[in-house]
């Protein structure tokens, strides 16, 4: 794995200065894993104090131009309910820093896709995750979607068991499942959480959260574990979930709706699971594993 160092362009080197009210020498560090825009660590006087997110997808951004805004209220949010997230430190204009951007502390640990070889792991990220879901969202702005495009006819005609297919377009056309509204970080899954060994530091990625269903986060999180590891680690995942949120009951929509919402099978994975040090899974096992995921959603 390879980092770059650079010093901020001048018109962000003013922002940033001003922001955190430091003079040189402010440096960027480039992290590992960012795909949809740039993550650095900034380090004053050569110590990484912050990081620093900027919006760069000119699409994302056409459709969402108030990604910046999105992720300083969802830190809000979470720093109110104690949870271990980003603290937000300052928005930017694209004015100041030639793209929108948002300035938040930087958490300890790293990610280790490693760690969830063990139970113990799996427990502590359904617990995280449990613990996420629990805010009060009644009053968050941003609301759930769905991610599956507008048509999806085609989406399952490489699975080979055509009864199957028939079952999960049933679930897929059916009306959503009645839900409490949660707190919904809508992308939680083993990259965007730290670890300082056996213990969760951090969550991060907060720019899609928003008030919804629980089973979103779940399923979302379900079929990234059953991918990366396969069906039984999925499996441990939702059992400690439910252990850990008396009541949730999990329902086969969502985590259909997941899959529907998902190219990894067909992208061959998820770049930065290799980049963090996941042994490179194969197209046809991960096709393999996702029929196993939704066999299993059906049956459930």
């Amino acid at each position: 794995m390879t980092t770059s160092h650079a010093t901020p362009g001048p018109q962000l080197a003013a922002w940033l200065k001003q922001t955190i009210g430091v003079g040189d020498p402010i440096t960027l560090e480039a992290l590992p894993g960012a795909t949809s825009s740039d993550v650095y660590a900034v380090s004053v006087e050569g110590t990484r104090r912050f990081v620093l997110r900027l919006f760069t997808n000119a699409q994302w951004l056409a459709d969402e131009p108030d990604l910046a805004e999105h992720e300083a209220a969802a830190l809000r949010r979470a720093e109110r309910a104690g949870l271990a997230a980003p603290r937000p430190i300052a928005r930017g204009a694209a004015a100041q820093c030639g793209v929108p951007a948002i300035l938040m502390t930087h958490l300890p640990g790293s990610v280790d896709l490693h760690e969830l070889s063990r139970p113990a792991a799996l427990h502590a990220l359904a617990q995280m995750l449990a613990k996420i879901n629990a805010v009060e969202a009644h009053d968050f702005p941003w609301r759930y979607r769905s991610w599956r495009s507008a048509d999806d006819s085609a989406t399952l005609q490489w699975l080979d068991d055509a009864p199957l297919r028939a079952k999960l377009r049933a679930v897929a056309d059916a009306d959503p499942p009645a839900y409490a509204p949660a707190f919904v970080h809508r992308d939680f899954h083993p990259v965007n959480v730290l670890w300082q060994g056996p213990t969760i530091s951090g969550v991060v990625d907060w720019v899609n959260a928003c008030r919804g269903p629980a089973g979103v986060d779940v399923a979302h999180c379900r079929l990234n574990l059953a991918l990366m590891y396969g069906l039984a680690q999925a499996n441990e995942f939702l059992s400690a979930y439910i252990e850990a949120s008396p009541g949730y009951e999990h329902a086969a929509y969502w985590d259909v709706d997941a899959a529907l919402s998902s190219n990894l099978h067909v992208r061959g994975g998820y770049a930065p699971w290799q980049i963090f040090g996941l042994p490179h899974i194969a197209a046809g096992e991960l096709r393999l594993r996702l029929a196993a995921f939704l066999d299993d959603a059906v049956v459930r």
